[in-house]
């Protein structure tokens, strides 16, 4: 679009685009209101106080089938030992990949299948002394680009030959560090030419509840790994499968304690990849 296009819509003007034609305009969500753009920005900064506040992002056209959500930073309350998210808490309307989100989060991504108007909830509690803030960068994929869309039921698509894998409340808060409740998709790695497996590693030993769902690729069959049946080794190396053109975790909690019975909690997970050539 043009700059004065941008301006209309509310926008700032973020270097050129369309082959210096246009600009990349950046919209800036307004509070318990409805933004109209590709890129739009969700911002709150440094406050402590109970708030109930909505964006609507609204779909620019029946063309758009995701959205990718870059969390740069989401600050709220710590979840409770089961992974619910009482006091603070974000939700994202459209999609069920995950239901309440809280914690601390920072420099993640997640794509979200989208039909209509996307509503963004924060709440917060005014009972818990606690400085939240949000920076979260909304931009909305057409739904010929597969090459960029994330793959169905990926709720986070990585690219590259390695990377580190990271699901919502990814930063160590030093204690009571719980996964989250309710998160049902893949954690995706797009296959790169040349490269035929990939190895897995992780920096922390991350072994949720058996009843919980935490699974890896394996050559013919998914693998679960939870508190009672551990990996051998913290390093997996797995095949790419003949019928995925990617790798990938599924995650899916169904509501239980995170809190071990020797009182520790279950963590997060932080999974590093390598894709390794043929």
């Amino acid at each position: 679009m043009t700059a004065i296009e941008c301006y209309k819509k509310g926008g700032t003007k973020k270097d050129l685009c369309g082959s210096g034609f246009g600009v990349c305009c950046l919209i800036i969500a307004t509070e318990n209101g409805v933004s109209y753009g590709n890129n739009t920005l969700i911002l709150r900064e440094n406050f402590n106080k109970g708030v109930d506040i909505t964006y609507t992002v609204k779909r620019m056209s029946s063309d758009i089938c995701q959205y990718r959500l870059d969390v740069k930073e989401l600050n709220l309350y710590r979840p409770q030992s089961d992974g619910s998210c009482f006091y603070d808490y974000m939700t994202v309307s459209q999609d069920n990949k995950f239901d309440r989100v809280c914690g601390q989060s920072k420099d993640i991504h997640y794509y979200i299948d989208v039909q209509d108007d996307v509503v963004f909830t924060f709440h917060t509690s005014g009972d818990i002394s606690y400085t939240r803030s949000w920076e979260i960068y909304v931009q909305q994929l057409t739904c010929d680009f597969m090459s960029t869309n994330a793959p169905q039921g990926c709720g986070q698509w990585y690219w590259g030959t390695t990377n580190k894998m990271e699901p919502w409340n990814n930063v160590d808060p030093g204690s009571n560090w719980y996964y989250l409740d309710n998160q049902n998709y893949a954690m995706c790695v797009r296959w790169e030419a040349g490269y035929c497996t990939i190895t897995y590693s992780e920096s922390l030993r991350f072994l949720p509840q058996c009843s919980d769902l935490f699974e890896r690729p394996g050559t013919s069959a998914l693998v679960r790994a939870c508190s009672n049946s551990p990996p051998q080794t913290n390093t997996l190396t797995y095949t790419l499968s003949e019928s995925l053109q990617y790798f990938y975790l599924g995650f899916y909690d169904n509501g239980n304690d995170h809190q071990s019975t020797g009182g520790v909690a279950y963590q997060n997970p932080s999974i590093s990849y390598t894709q390794n050539k043929c």
